[in-house]
Parts: C-alpha cells; structure tokens; sequence
C-alpha cells in the first residue's frame, strides 16, 4: 500500500493506473492477485544449477551474496561501473572475469540507454546489464540467460506518454 515518490514519480504512478484498470476488467482481479502472490514470494537474488546469478541491482562481489542487505541488492551500482572499467583495463582476447564466484551476473537498475543508445544488453566482463531505460526513455529487456537472445518492448515513452518524465 505505500506509495513513496521516489516510486510513483518513476513509473509507479502508471503502475498503479493500469491496475485500478485491470480490476474492472473480466478476470482482473485473478491476474492482480497472481501478481501479487509473485511479489510478496520473490526473492533478492537466485542463483541457478548452472552457477548463474541473478540479482537486482547488483553486490559487492568480494563479499559472500548471502550476508548482503536486501537494499544493497537492489540499489548498487559499482558492479556493473566496476565490470565496465575491469573490461576496459584488460583488453585481451579473453579477459578474465571481474566476479570469480559465479560463470555469468545478469543485473539491471542501472540504466545503460545513455552510454549505450542502441539499447541493447550490455555484457561486459561476465555481467550482463539489462536495464536498457524502462524507467524513462528506454526499453525494457527480457533475456533467455541460456541463449542470451532477447526481447524488448517499444520505447516506453511511446507506450506511456501520458507519464511526465518519458519524453
């Protein structure tokens, strides 16, 4: 039920639109329920068979995963500024990886779409950045982690106009 500004000037504010929509809709109600169940499950990172990691933000890559705060998870930035420069420092055929733990990292939250404006997923070190700029100009980007092919949405400004700061 919270509502803070950082959240519904970001997006959030639409967010809430489309589900006050859906609830008038035949079946909204299920799907806005379904979608519930899913977030008050889903957790702060996962990690699969094959030693991949998948995490919001991002972590401190010299600390085990476990032992880090949830906010950490969702609102740091240095992997991904680490893994880019880390790239940069070791420009050989095949550097070694940044993060040594896991074979691969697919994180978002920090935005590619202005140093990137090709809006594809960015890979660099073994960290896949899959924030293209949904939050505001970009697209949002979905990855098969296994085949690496990927799917976006249009521009989010064309999709939501209406949303002051998608322009």
């Amino acid at each position: 039920g919270a509502t803070p500004k950082i959240w519904t000037s970001q997006g959030g504010e639409a967010t809430l639109i489309a589900y006050r929509n859906l609830l008038h809709q035949s079946g909204g109600i299920k799907i806005v329920q379904k979608h519930q169940r899913l977030l008050e499950t889903s957790v702060p990172y996962h990690i699969t068979s094959d030693n991949k990691l998948l995490v919001h933000g991002g972590f401190d890559w010299h600390q085990p995963i476990e032992n880090q705060s949830e906010y950490d998870l969702c609102w740091d930035r240095d992997l991904f500024f680490a893994a880019s420069q880390w790239e940069e420092y070791n420009q050989v055929i095949n550097p070694p990886a940044i993060v040594k733990n896991y074979s691969e990292v697919f994180i978002g939250h920090t935005t590619t779409s202005r140093t990137h404006p090709d809006l594809k997923p960015v890979h660099v070190s073994n960290v896949w950045n899959l924030d293209q700029g949904a939050g505001w100009e970009g697209k949002l980007t979905l990855m098969d982690i296994d085949t690496y092919e990927y799917y976006q949405s249009d521009l989010v400004k064309t999709l939501y106009p209406y949303v002051k700061g998608r322009k």
